[in-house]
Protein backbone atom coordinates (compact mmCIF):
# COMPACT_ATOMS: atom_id res chain seq x y z
CA UNK A 1 0.00 0.00 0.00
CA UNK A 2 3.17 2.29 1.01
CA UNK A 3 4.49 1.75 -2.21
CA UNK A 4 1.48 3.28 -4.35
CA UNK A 5 1.79 6.32 -2.09
CA UNK A 6 5.49 6.26 -2.77
CA UNK A 7 5.67 6.14 -6.51
CA UNK A 8 3.00 9.26 -6.72
CA UNK A 9 4.49 11.58 -4.36
CA UNK A 10 8.40 11.09 -4.87
CA UNK A 11 10.10 14.16 -6.44
CA UNK A 12 12.57 13.89 -9.13
CA UNK A 13 16.11 13.42 -8.78
CA UNK A 14 18.36 16.36 -7.34
CA UNK A 15 20.98 17.87 -9.26
CA UNK A 16 24.27 19.53 -7.86
CA UNK A 17 24.53 21.09 -4.29
CA UNK A 18 23.52 25.24 -5.05
CA UNK A 19 25.64 27.66 -2.88
CA UNK A 20 23.53 30.21 -1.13
CA UNK A 21 24.00 34.13 -2.43
CA UNK A 22 23.57 36.77 0.16
CA UNK A 23 20.06 37.61 -0.88
CA UNK A 24 19.29 33.82 -0.83
CA UNK A 25 17.26 31.53 1.73
CA UNK A 26 17.30 28.38 0.04
CA UNK A 27 17.81 26.52 -3.53
CA UNK A 28 15.48 23.01 -4.15
CA UNK A 29 16.96 20.60 -6.24
CA UNK A 30 19.52 23.10 -7.60
CA UNK A 31 16.74 24.51 -9.45
CA UNK A 32 13.70 26.07 -7.49
CA UNK A 33 15.33 29.54 -5.24
CA UNK A 34 13.49 31.08 -2.25
CA UNK A 35 14.98 34.92 -1.76
CA UNK A 36 15.84 36.77 1.07
CA UNK A 37 13.35 39.02 0.12
CA UNK A 38 10.65 36.46 -0.32
CA UNK A 39 11.35 35.23 3.01
CA UNK A 40 10.81 38.36 4.68
CA UNK A 41 7.69 39.08 3.28
CA UNK A 42 6.20 35.45 3.77
CA UNK A 43 7.80 36.70 7.57
CA UNK A 44 5.58 39.27 7.29
CA UNK A 45 2.31 37.85 6.34
CA UNK A 46 2.61 34.78 8.43
CA UNK A 47 3.41 37.13 11.64
CA UNK A 48 1.26 39.93 11.11
CA UNK A 49 -1.58 39.44 13.68
CA UNK A 50 1.22 37.98 16.19
CA UNK A 51 2.16 40.15 18.83
CA UNK A 52 6.06 39.78 17.44
CA UNK A 53 4.22 40.89 13.87
CA UNK A 54 2.86 44.08 15.77
CA UNK A 55 5.83 44.63 17.31
CA UNK A 56 7.74 44.59 14.62
CA UNK A 57 5.33 46.91 12.29
CA UNK A 58 5.05 49.76 15.34
CA UNK A 59 9.16 49.49 15.01
CA UNK A 60 9.01 49.87 11.15
CA UNK A 61 6.34 52.66 11.58
CA UNK A 62 8.45 54.28 14.15
CA UNK A 63 11.46 54.76 11.66
CA UNK A 64 9.23 55.70 9.23
CA UNK A 65 8.28 58.65 11.50
CA UNK A 66 12.03 59.49 12.11
CA UNK A 67 13.06 59.63 8.66
CA UNK A 68 10.23 61.46 7.30
CA UNK A 69 10.24 63.94 10.22
CA UNK A 70 14.37 64.53 10.05
CA UNK A 71 13.89 64.89 6.29
CA UNK A 72 11.55 67.41 6.66
CA UNK A 73 13.14 69.25 9.06
CA UNK A 74 16.82 69.20 7.05
CA UNK A 75 18.40 66.69 10.28
CA UNK A 76 20.70 64.74 9.27
CA UNK A 77 23.15 62.36 11.20
CA UNK A 78 26.43 61.43 9.51
CA UNK A 79 28.07 58.08 9.78
CA UNK A 80 31.15 59.85 12.14
CA UNK A 81 28.23 60.52 14.29
CA UNK A 82 26.64 57.24 14.34
CA UNK A 83 29.83 55.67 15.08
CA UNK A 84 30.34 57.84 18.15
CA UNK A 85 26.56 57.01 19.34
CA UNK A 86 27.58 53.18 19.24
CA UNK A 87 30.84 54.10 20.93
CA UNK A 88 28.69 55.43 23.51
CA UNK A 89 26.46 52.86 23.61
CA UNK A 90 29.05 50.30 23.92
CA UNK A 91 30.89 52.50 26.59
CA UNK A 92 27.32 52.32 28.30
CA UNK A 93 26.92 48.53 28.27
CA UNK A 94 30.55 47.71 30.07
CA UNK A 95 29.72 50.07 32.87
CA UNK A 96 26.63 48.41 33.28
CA UNK A 97 28.87 45.30 34.13
CA UNK A 98 28.11 43.77 30.77
CA UNK A 99 30.67 42.87 28.00
CA UNK A 100 30.14 45.42 25.71
CA UNK A 101 27.44 46.46 22.91
CA UNK A 102 27.28 42.59 21.23
CA UNK A 103 27.23 40.90 24.93
CA UNK A 104 24.15 42.97 25.03
CA UNK A 105 22.41 42.35 22.11
CA UNK A 106 19.54 40.16 22.17
CA UNK A 107 18.98 39.62 18.93
CA UNK A 108 21.34 38.50 16.23
CA UNK A 109 21.63 41.80 14.22
CA UNK A 110 24.61 42.79 11.62
CA UNK A 111 26.29 45.74 11.44
CA UNK A 112 24.44 47.29 9.16
CA UNK A 113 20.58 46.89 10.88
CA UNK A 114 22.69 47.79 13.70
CA UNK A 115 23.84 50.79 12.30
CA UNK A 116 20.61 51.79 10.66
CA UNK A 117 19.13 51.73 14.24
CA UNK A 118 21.22 54.23 15.67
CA UNK A 119 20.99 56.61 13.03
CA UNK A 120 17.46 56.74 13.31
CA UNK A 121 17.80 56.53 17.27
CA UNK A 122 20.53 59.62 16.75
CA UNK A 123 17.91 61.87 14.25
CA UNK A 124 15.17 61.30 16.44
CA UNK A 125 17.13 63.20 19.51
CA UNK A 126 17.69 65.59 17.29
CA UNK A 127 14.46 65.92 16.50
CA UNK A 128 13.53 66.29 20.26
CA UNK A 129 15.79 69.04 21.33
CA UNK A 130 15.42 71.38 18.26
CA UNK A 131 11.56 70.64 18.67
CA UNK A 132 12.07 71.82 22.48
CA UNK A 133 15.08 74.26 21.83
CA UNK A 134 17.23 72.02 23.82
CA UNK A 135 21.27 72.33 23.33
CA UNK A 136 22.98 69.85 21.00
CA UNK A 137 24.07 68.26 24.06
CA UNK A 138 21.01 68.13 26.25
CA UNK A 139 20.76 64.25 27.89
CA UNK A 140 17.26 63.41 27.03
CA UNK A 141 15.20 60.34 28.86
CA UNK A 142 13.57 57.29 27.97
CA UNK A 143 10.47 59.24 28.74
CA UNK A 144 11.18 62.43 26.57
CA UNK A 145 11.94 59.58 23.62
CA UNK A 146 8.71 57.77 24.24
CA UNK A 147 6.49 60.73 24.51
CA UNK A 148 7.07 62.46 21.13
CA UNK A 149 7.25 58.92 19.33
CA UNK A 150 3.55 58.49 21.03
CA UNK A 151 2.65 61.10 19.80
CA UNK A 152 3.43 60.78 16.27
CA UNK A 153 2.66 57.33 16.10
CA UNK A 154 -0.88 58.27 17.62
CA UNK A 155 -1.32 61.54 14.57
CA UNK A 156 0.08 58.62 11.99
CA UNK A 157 -3.27 56.65 12.30
CA UNK A 158 -1.25 53.42 10.73
CA UNK A 159 -4.03 51.49 8.49
CA UNK A 160 -2.94 47.37 8.00
CA UNK A 161 -3.22 45.96 5.01
CA UNK A 162 -5.11 42.90 4.12
CA UNK A 163 -2.65 39.29 4.31
CA UNK A 164 -2.55 39.14 0.51
CA UNK A 165 -1.00 43.13 0.05
CA UNK A 166 2.43 43.32 -0.01
CA UNK A 167 2.39 46.37 2.23
CA UNK A 168 2.12 45.78 5.89
CA UNK A 169 0.35 48.94 6.58
CA UNK A 170 0.36 52.56 5.27
CA UNK A 171 0.26 56.15 6.96
CA UNK A 172 -0.36 59.86 5.83
CA UNK A 173 3.80 59.61 5.43
CA UNK A 174 3.73 56.62 2.82
CA UNK A 175 3.84 52.69 2.78
CA UNK A 176 5.34 50.10 5.26
CA UNK A 177 6.42 47.22 3.14
CA UNK A 178 5.86 43.60 4.74
CA UNK A 179 9.03 42.73 3.56
CA UNK A 180 10.59 45.47 6.43
CA UNK A 181 8.70 43.61 8.66
CA UNK A 182 9.95 40.23 7.69
CA UNK A 183 13.52 41.74 8.12
CA UNK A 184 12.91 43.29 11.47
CA UNK A 185 11.31 39.67 12.64
CA UNK A 186 14.35 38.03 10.97
CA UNK A 187 16.55 39.96 13.68
CA UNK A 188 14.80 39.38 16.76
CA UNK A 189 13.13 35.68 16.28
CA UNK A 190 14.72 32.84 17.38
CA UNK A 191 16.65 30.65 14.61
CA UNK A 192 14.30 27.56 15.49
CA UNK A 193 11.18 29.69 14.64
CA UNK A 194 13.44 31.12 11.32
CA UNK A 195 13.66 27.61 10.42
CA UNK A 196 10.51 26.83 10.50
CA UNK A 197 8.82 29.35 8.90
CA UNK A 198 11.47 28.66 6.08
CA UNK A 199 10.73 25.06 6.14
CA UNK A 200 6.98 25.91 5.17
CA UNK A 201 7.87 27.92 2.01
CA UNK A 202 9.97 24.90 1.38
CA UNK A 203 7.09 22.86 1.60
CA UNK A 204 5.02 25.26 -0.87
CA UNK A 205 7.01 24.56 -3.18
CA UNK A 206 7.54 21.34 -2.92
CA UNK A 207 3.89 20.04 -2.74
CA UNK A 208 3.15 22.76 -5.72
CA UNK A 209 5.80 20.65 -7.78
CA UNK A 210 4.05 17.51 -7.37
CA UNK A 211 0.71 18.62 -7.75
CA UNK A 212 1.85 20.23 -11.25
CA UNK A 213 3.32 16.52 -11.81
CA UNK A 214 0.31 15.19 -11.27
CA UNK A 215 -2.11 17.29 -13.02
CA UNK A 216 -3.87 18.40 -10.07
CA UNK A 217 -5.33 21.65 -9.92
CA UNK A 218 -6.45 23.69 -6.17
CA UNK A 219 -10.21 24.31 -7.91
CA UNK A 220 -12.78 26.27 -5.68
CA UNK A 221 -14.95 23.17 -5.56
CA UNK A 222 -11.85 21.44 -3.44
CA UNK A 223 -11.54 24.46 -1.44
CA UNK A 224 -15.01 24.07 -0.42
CA UNK A 225 -14.76 20.63 0.36
CA UNK A 226 -11.65 21.85 2.88
CA UNK A 227 -13.57 23.83 4.83
CA UNK A 228 -16.68 21.92 4.86
CA UNK A 229 -13.85 19.03 6.24
CA UNK A 230 -12.34 21.34 8.70
CA UNK A 231 -15.50 22.61 10.00
CA UNK A 232 -17.21 18.98 10.75
CA UNK A 233 -13.57 18.02 12.40
CA UNK A 234 -14.23 21.26 14.57
CA UNK A 235 -17.42 20.43 15.42
CA UNK A 236 -16.18 17.26 16.56
CA UNK A 237 -14.53 17.72 18.86
CA UNK A 238 -16.01 21.03 20.54
CA UNK A 239 -17.72 19.01 23.02
CA UNK A 240 -21.21 20.18 21.94
CA UNK A 241 -20.42 23.66 21.58
CA UNK A 242 -22.11 25.53 18.81
CA UNK A 243 -18.77 26.93 17.25
CA UNK A 244 -17.65 26.85 13.20
CA UNK A 245 -14.27 26.70 11.52
CA UNK A 246 -14.79 30.50 10.76
CA UNK A 247 -15.01 31.31 14.03
CA UNK A 248 -12.69 29.27 15.15
CA UNK A 249 -10.36 31.75 12.76
CA UNK A 250 -11.87 35.01 13.72
CA UNK A 251 -11.86 34.40 17.65
CA UNK A 252 -8.52 32.53 17.60
CA UNK A 253 -5.91 33.03 14.14
CA UNK A 254 -7.52 36.79 14.04
CA UNK A 255 -7.93 36.15 10.32
CA UNK A 256 -11.04 36.10 8.31
CA UNK A 257 -11.94 33.14 6.01
CA UNK A 258 -10.97 34.45 3.27
CA UNK A 259 -7.62 35.24 4.21
CA UNK A 260 -7.24 31.55 5.18
CA UNK A 261 -8.21 30.54 1.90
CA UNK A 262 -5.91 33.25 0.33
CA UNK A 263 -2.97 31.75 2.56
CA UNK A 264 -0.42 29.87 0.57
CA UNK A 265 -0.37 27.13 3.99
CA UNK A 266 -3.65 26.53 3.22
CA UNK A 267 -3.57 25.74 -0.22
CA UNK A 268 -0.65 23.93 0.17
CA UNK A 269 -2.57 21.57 2.81
CA UNK A 270 -5.34 21.12 -0.06
CA UNK A 271 -3.12 20.16 -2.56
CA UNK A 272 -1.46 17.73 -0.06
CA UNK A 273 -4.72 16.15 0.77
CA UNK A 274 -5.84 15.78 -3.07
CA UNK A 275 -2.07 14.27 -4.07
CA UNK A 276 -2.58 11.77 -0.93
CA UNK A 277 -6.55 10.88 -2.45
CA UNK A 278 -5.04 10.35 -5.68
CA UNK A 279 -2.39 7.36 -4.77
CA UNK A 280 -4.92 5.84 -1.98
CA UNK A 281 -8.73 5.62 -1.67
CA UNK A 282 -10.61 4.85 1.70
CA UNK A 283 -9.86 1.14 1.29
CA UNK A 284 -6.18 1.42 0.96
CA UNK A 285 -6.17 3.74 3.92
CA UNK A 286 -8.17 1.30 5.97
CA UNK A 287 -6.00 -1.54 4.95
CA UNK A 288 -2.59 0.96 6.18
CA UNK A 289 -3.99 1.33 9.40
CA UNK A 290 -5.35 -2.43 9.98
CA UNK A 291 -1.08 -3.31 8.92
CA UNK A 292 -0.02 -0.89 11.32
CA UNK A 293 -2.15 -0.84 14.22
CA UNK A 294 0.79 -0.51 16.93
CA UNK A 295 2.48 2.11 15.29
CA UNK A 296 -0.66 4.19 15.21
CA UNK A 297 -1.82 3.26 18.69
CA UNK A 298 2.12 4.34 19.85
CA UNK A 299 0.71 7.68 18.40
CA UNK A 300 -2.40 7.58 20.32
CA UNK A 301 -4.81 6.67 17.69
CA UNK A 302 -6.50 3.59 18.29
CA UNK A 303 -10.50 2.53 17.60
CA UNK A 304 -12.82 1.02 14.71
CA UNK A 305 -11.94 2.75 11.47
CA UNK A 306 -14.69 4.84 12.01
CA UNK A 307 -13.48 6.46 14.90
CA UNK A 308 -9.69 6.95 13.17
CA UNK A 309 -10.30 7.57 9.78
CA UNK A 310 -9.24 11.24 9.95
CA UNK A 311 -6.20 10.80 12.36
CA UNK A 312 -4.70 8.02 9.67
CA UNK A 313 -5.64 10.14 6.98
CA UNK A 314 -3.67 13.41 8.40
CA UNK A 315 -0.95 10.38 9.23
CA UNK A 316 -0.96 9.80 5.34
CA UNK A 317 -0.68 13.44 4.13
CA UNK A 318 2.41 14.17 6.66
CA UNK A 319 4.09 10.80 4.94
CA UNK A 320 3.71 12.03 2.10
CA UNK A 321 5.09 15.21 2.76
CA UNK A 322 8.11 14.23 4.70
CA UNK A 323 8.79 11.82 1.73
CA UNK A 324 8.84 15.25 -1.14
CA UNK A 325 11.67 16.21 1.93
CA UNK A 326 13.47 13.23 1.66
CA UNK A 327 13.54 13.06 -1.64
CA UNK A 328 14.92 16.58 -2.46
CA UNK A 329 18.14 18.07 -2.40
CA UNK A 330 17.73 21.09 -0.16
CA UNK A 331 20.27 24.17 0.32
CA UNK A 332 18.82 25.81 3.38
CA UNK A 333 20.08 29.07 5.62
CA UNK A 334 18.56 28.12 8.48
Amino acid sequence: MRSALLALVLCGGALGQHDLAPDEAAWIDDSMVITMAELDRYLGTVYARKPEGQQALQQLLEEAIVASEAARAGITASEEDVTAALADLDAAARESGGGGLQDALTADVDATVLRAAMRLHVLQERLVRAEQSLPPDAPLSTAQLRAWMDARVAQAKLVEAPLDDPRAGSFPGGDLPKTGVGERLRAVLPKDKLAGVLTEMIGVQLVRRRAAQLDIDLTPAEVTHEVLLRDAALKAHSQGLDVSYTQYLEQVEHRSLQEMIQSDAFGTEVLLRMITEKALDDEKARAIYEAERDLFARRGVHGNWDEVRLAVWKELRQRAYREMFANSRIVRRF
